[in-house]
């Protein structure tokens, strides 16, 4: 989110940004507590692949490193 938010774009990636740190927040339906949580793996995944979804639409480019 920093990279989004120092780029020259930051204003045209407003709504980007705003669901990008709704979605930090993990919700109650993943975990309540640390003794409070799902049992059941989809909503982890629907939650993961709303993440994965959001940081693909960053428009961010990661270099990987290769060990």
């Amino acid at each position: 989110m920093k990279k989004v938010e120092a780029s020259p774009d930051a204003g045209a990636k407003a709504e980007w940004l705003a669901k990008a740190k709704a979605l930090l927040a993990v919700p109650d339906s993943v975990t309540k507590s640390m003794t409070e949580y799902t049992k059941d793996p989809a909503d982890i995944y629907r939650w993961r692949t709303d993440m994965a979804a959001a940081i693909m639409a960053s428009g961010v480019e990661v270099a990987l490193e290769e060990k």
